[in-house]
């Protein structure tokens, strides 16, 4: 027994109960040695309670951690034991009750953060509570203290390296992937129970002022085995969210939702739009880089889970290498994707330009050197496209100046001309090939300036006409020849001379007017005027296609004959592009009556002779 009276005699037990304390395993080891201890008063149950200190060091969820019946320590913890009000109030008094008999010590030791829990015993019979008893359980309260307090600072430790440990591997695993999907996977690991986990990556829309204002999901890594619960695409407005605000006003600052579904913090619109998607805990991380907003990392549960401290201090350590290597991840995506929106544009364009069927080049200012030519150009211009030097006598293509064999000047060509001068130019050209065919070019260049107006390149493009050319030359070849025989016909038929009346005559003339025409016009005027005695003589010209010097010549010529007869002559069917020419020409009509048309010209020719009608 333990003398209260004399101090020594607590010196063996007190060493005896450290040294058993020290070799105990964990919680219910050191409870197995209280109990030892103590078993010299009957004890008959004792539970071990500890509780986690809040920021303000009060005792907080206080639960049995272990528990000992009657010489053994039970696997299954019971329910927590009712404690005395005062339990918590006085750090260092141990508070007894004797019916039934209970003796609670509060276990508190400054050193280990303040309150670490409390041990309760109890006693089926009646018992008193003797001096040295209570002596050697003030000695048990700072023992036990210290020794749990050494356990929970071990714990921290380890806890503590293991954190690291685990910060140290997952940052070295995001330094090694490079997809995003990859680096989702690697950022859920350090979550509790990482395989039932979905992670979705969000991008923020940013007012004028940089306040995130929409939230749109880019990405979703759904749980081993299972659909995703987002929604790719998913837009939110953030102002019309009162959640939002819990991870918009804290960036880089992990929040943590345990349960969704009773958690005060989530407004029902939140809760109602979490519970449609499965979800039921969260931890919501956004993210910036140096003031920026970058993303925001959302992984969910479909089950609560408990989310605390831990969970808190490695998201924010990882906060801002994930923002870094999330933004390098959607920095490479959106380039990745702009490079292949320009190789798909590239593909489409070279399609494009190889079945074109005009011919395309692209040259450099000022040298005016082809860099790009499609299929049509090389086939129009010869495999070998040369600018600014002369061809080589092995390039037998030659570019001359239309209907002509005689070259054009390297520095007339018109894409030379736009690379040097910087202006856009179209001309016609042809080209002769090495069997002497001629081919017939449309050539326009126009200027390509960067953004400080500098040419950099010319873009020529190259038309065939040369089935259009071969059409209008033939259709100008068929239509003198019409008019060739036209003329032939009219010159067999002779000048048709239709009379109208005894003194009227009409003179058609269809056709070309040229010299020899006209001398067969004027002899037959002349004859048929003195053989019919005719006083009035209408030459109608509306079947002229064009008049000339010539065909201008002979009209007055005959008209002047006729005066010289006593006939009046009268010009009719003057068009005005023939009116035109004749003004054009010079051509006096003094002594001349024109009239627009042939019914015009009769009727002036009936009034001349004093008549009203033909009969």
């Amino acid at each position: 027994m333990v003398d209260s009276a004399d101090p020594s005699s607590f010196v063996a037990p007190v060493a005896e109960l450290i040294s058993s304390l020290t070799a105990a395993d964990g919680e219910h080891g050191a409870l197995a040695v209280v109990a030892a201890h103590l078993q010299r008063w009957r004890l008959a149950a004792a539970e071990l309670v500890l509780v986690t200190p809040d920021a303000d060091g009060r005792p907080r969820d206080p639960h049995v951690v272990a528990a000992w019946r009657e010489g053994h320590v039970l696997t299954d913890t019971p329910e927590i034991p009712d404690l005395p009000a005062s339990t918590w109030s006085s750090p260092a008094a141990p508070i007894y009750t004797t019916d039934p008999a209970v003796a609670v010590l509060p276990l508190h030791n400054p050193g280990h953060g303040g309150w670490l829990g409390a041990l309760r015993l109890t006693w089926t019979d009646a018992h008193v509570f003797a001096a040295d008893e209570r002596a050697v359980h003030v000695l048990v309260t700072a023992v036990v203290a210290a020794h749990l307090g050494g356990l929970r600072t071990q714990q921290r430790l380890r806890a503590a390296l293991a954190e690291r440990e685990l910060l140290h591997e997952v940052s070295r695993q995001l330094g090694l992937t490079l997809s995003l999907d990859e680096r989702l996977r690697v950022l859920v690991k350090p979550a509790p129970a990482p395989d039932e986990a979905e992670v979705v990556l969000c991008s923020f829309e940013c007012d004028e002022a940089g306040a995130p204002t929409w939230l749109t999901v880019i990405s979703i890594l759904p749980a081993a085995g299972t659909t995703p619960l987002a929604e790719m695409g998913a837009r939110y407005h953030l102002p019309s969210i009162p959640f939002a605000n819990l991870y918009v006003s804290n960036p880089d600052e992990p929040l943590l939702i345990s349960d969704i579904q009773t958690d005060p913090r989530v407004d029902d619109d939140s809760r109602r739009t979490y519970a449609h998607n499965g979800v039921r805990s969260t931890i919501i991380l956004s993210l910036t880089l140096n003031g920026r907003w970058v993303g925001m990392l959302n992984i969910g549960w479909t089950r609560p889970h408990a989310l605390g401290e831990r969970e808190r201090r490695l998201y924010q350590s990882l906060a801002r290498q994930a923002a870094l290597l999330l933004d390098h991840s959607l920095m490479v995506d959106r380039q990745r994707t702009m490079l292949q929106d320009s190789l798909r544009q590239g593909q489409l364009l070279q399609t494009v330009l190889d079945h074109i069927p005009v011919g395309v080049l692209l040259l450099e200012a000022p040298s005016a050197r082809p860099l790009l030519t499609n299929p049509a150009a090389t086939r129009l211009l010869g495999p070998q496209i040369y600018a600014q030097t002369e061809p080589p006598p092995d390039v037998p293509y030659t570019v001359v100046f239309p209907g002509t064999d005689r070259r054009i000047p390297v520095d007339q060509l018109v894409g030379v001309r736009a690379a040097v001068t910087g202006q856009a130019g179209a001309e016609p050209i042809d080209v002769v090939t090495p069997g002497r065919e001629r081919r017939h070019l449309d050539a326009a260049a126009v200027p390509m300036r960067d953004d400080h107006g500098i040419v950099k390149n010319v873009l020529m493009v190259l038309t065939d006409i040369t089935a259009r050319k071969r059409a209008e030359d033939e259709r100008v070849r068929l239509h003198d020849e019409v008019v060739r025989v036209q003329a032939a016909a009219l010159a067999e038929r002779g000048a048709p001379i239709i009379p109208i009346t005894d003194d009227i005559l009409v003179l058609p003339i269809i056709g070309s007017l040229d010299h020899e025409r006209g001398q067969q016009i004027l002899t037959a005027i002349l004859a048929g005027a003195s053989q019919r005695r005719a006083r009035v003589v209408i030459l109608d010209i509306t079947g002229v296609g064009a008049v000339d010097t010539q065909a201008a010549a002979a009209l007055t010529t005959a008209a002047q004959a006729l005066r010289l007869l006593g006939v009046e002559p009268v010009l009719s069917g003057i068009r005005p592009d023939v009116a035109q020419a004749l003004i054009h020409l010079g051509v006096r009509l003094e002594g001349i009556t024109t009239c627009g048309t042939l019914q015009s010209s009769i009727q002036y020719a009936l009034h001349h002779l004093g008549r009203a009608s033909l009969a």
